[in-house]
């Protein structure tokens, strides 16, 4: 083991079945290379190979391992393929030719893996992180047996919102090992300065257009559809040239919304811009933003929204409604229900005064609860703790 090593806080593998672009991709890319900053030696293992997040965690010098690959830039090799066993293995693997302290696994799969490859190892401490609601287990009882019985094995176990935890709890793993840490945005980077009219001109939106944006890939429990509904209910309640800005990857759902959208009359304000890299300026140059899924954990797409001060329209599932306030700053809506949508968009749209208030107030929010250097010192605090031996206290937490 080199003396660099030596000298580190700690050394840590963080496991992820893979690295696309998707909000716990983009949050371990956020929060890592600032741990590697606060001393702890972290390298990333994905499951399966590449994904857009492989270079940007390289490229903020995070050491990240692949399977099917010639090796990371220390030269390691591995012949793993992606697939979850082979996957496994690869990590067992990995942690012989380089032991870490902490294993944390991020999602269901990486939380198998991770686990197996830890104990095969003696990895003396696992961690696992559950960024969504349970609701895969019933498709899969299996493992949602494999997991209750890692959880009375595991040194922690992590949510990122209080509606998590509690599940969490229900599964039987044990109250002192449960607790939360909420996702973190940096505001500082949402305060940019752009040129509103010259970004609007860019994608070819009015000045005075009121501009609703959503930032979720179109896949079903992302409620899409229910949004075009509820828009389309109320389109002759909404100004004119009102445009709504659809961002994120198609998994196939995207001409099936188009269609929709045409169908009621919504193909001239219905805007589907696909997987972007500029969701800041997106952001900034919009009036109202949403988030309208049927299940969720904790998504960075309502801090990201709150951090730009666009007042949210979410629905109550997961920690939404952790993060937005009813009517302090935003309004939190039922899934599926697309009367009560329309009606608090319609609501928004006629009051510029009252979106500003709104917004400010979630732009408050970010900088008292869910800054990036409050979730980061959690982290610290938790790895800290765990390898001085002791149990962290993060507590399922009050946000209101």
């Amino acid at each position: 083991m080199s003396s660099s090593e030596d000298k580190s806080r700690g050394r840590i593998m963080v496991v992820i079945p893979a690295l696309n672009a998707g909000g716990t991709e983009l949050h371990i890319a956020s929060i890592m290379p600032q741990l590697a900053e606060k001393g702890f030696d972290i390298c990333v293992a994905a499951i399966s190979a590449g994904g857009p997040v492989v270079d940007v965690l390289r490229s903020r010098r995070i050491r990240v391992l692949e399977p099917a690959s010639s090796g990371d830039r220390e030269g390691i090799t591995r012949s793993r393929q992606g697939r979850p066993v082979s996957g496994t293995f690869g990590l067992v693997k990995d942690l012989r030719q380089r032991p870490v302290d902490i294993v944390h696994s991020f999602l269901p799969l990486a939380y198998l893996a991770g686990s197996f490859a830890a104990w095969i190892t003696k990895t003396p401490i696992t961690v696992m992180s559950r960024r969504n609601l349970n609701l895969y287990q019933k498709r899969y009882p299996g493992m949602a047996r494999i997991e209750r019985y890692l959880h009375r094995r595991t040194s922690y176990i992590l949510g990122n919102s209080n509606c998590v935890a509690r599940e969490l709890l229900t599964e039987g793993a044990p109250s002192e090992r449960v607790g939360v840490i909420y996702n973190g945005i940096d505001a500082v980077q949402t305060d940019a300065d752009i040129d509103r009219s010259d970004e609007r001109a860019d994608l070819d939106i009015p000045d005075d257009a009121l501009v609703l944006t959503i930032v979720a890939n179109l896949i079903s429990y992302k409620g899409h559809a229910d949004l075009i509904d509820a828009l389309g209910a109320v389109s002759e309640q909404m100004p004119a040239g009102w445009v709504l800005q659809v961002v994120g990857r198609d998994d196939g759902l995207g001409p099936g919304l188009k269609a929709r959208a045409n169908s009621l009359g919504l193909a001239a304000h219905v805007r589907f811009l696909g997987q972007r890299t500029d969701i800041s300026k997106l952001l900034r140059l919009s009036d109202i933003g949403l988030l309208v899924s049927h299940e969720e954990g904790f998504s960075n797409a309502v801090l990201e929204g709150m951090a730009a001060s666009l007042p949210m329209i979410v629905t109550d599932v997961g920690g939404n409604a952790e993060a937005v306030i009813d009517g302090e700053n935003g309004y939190v809506v039922p899934a599926h229900d697309t009367d009560r949508l329309g009606r608090a968009i319609v609501k928004l749209a006629g009051d510029a005064g009252l979106r500003q208030e709104l917004g400010r107030a979630g732009r408050r929010r970010i900088t008292d609860i869910f800054s990036q250097a409050a979730c980061v010192e959690k982290y610290c605090g938790l790895y800290d703790a765990l390898l001085e031996g002791r149990v962290p206290d993060f507590s399922i937490a009050r946000t209101t």
